[in-house]
């Protein structure tokens, strides 16, 4: 089985990481996010109250100027869906 570091060293055209699992990556220089089209943070704001943002301001200092930022945030309403 290939690891996910091993996928990431070929050239992975998606990467989906957790915030420490990419910043390893990062500082490990297995990847960088310079060719980066789109950055996904899915329940950004959760991460945000959870503390997370030292590491999220991490992994988007990364990412070059022109980058398309999409911070996504799932909200369903309990008992919605019967």
């Amino acid at each position: 089985m290939v690891s996910c570091s091993e996928l990431v060293l070929l050239g992975a055209e998606i990467c989906i990481a957790t915030p420490g699992r990419l910043i390893d990556l990062l500082e490990a220089r297995k990847t960088n996010l310079y060719r980066t089209t789109y950055l996904v943070l899915d329940e950004a704001d959760r991460m945000l109250d959870m503390g997370f943002e030292p590491q999220i301001r991490k992994i988007v200092e990364q990412v070059r100027v022109s980058i398309v930022l999409i911070i996504y945030r799932q909200s369903v309403c309990r008992g919605s869906l019967m």
